[in-house]
């Protein structure tokens, strides 16, 4: 968790300084889906809880989306009702194996709708 901690931080920093440079609102969505997926998904790899990983993931996810001003997808509608809650559990899968281009897509998908 301390070598994410500081991952995590760096990151949102060149995330914070590319999205204030970038006119393009479809750019500034697709870096705060970016680092979405990697927040998220790293908790869901890492596993740092005994109970809630998911819940704390989601979480994470939504503080990325409202940080850069994009709706938080887990919180205002939740996936299932868009039809697309099936693709989450198989994007968690291979989050855990430390592949988080799967939840980038499912983010990008969800946040489209």
């Amino acid at each position: 968790m301390i070598e994410f901690s500081g991952v995590l931080e760096t990151t949102t920093l060149d995330t914070d300084k590319f999205v204030a440079s970038q006119k393009s609102a479809e750019l500034r969505l697709k870096a705060a889906a970016q680092l979405a997926a990697f927040a998220a998904g790293r908790i869901i790899q890492v596993h740092p809880f005994l109970n809630g990983n998911g819940r704390i993931a989601r979480l994470a996810a939504d503080f990325f989306f409202n940080r850069y001003g994009s709706p938080m997808p887990f919180f205002i509608t939740r996936p299932s009702a868009l039809g697309i809650d099936a693709e989450y559990p198989t994007a968690s899968r291979a989050a855990m194996l430390g592949d988080y281009s799967p939840l980038y897509k499912y983010f990008v998908v969800l946040m489209a709708k």
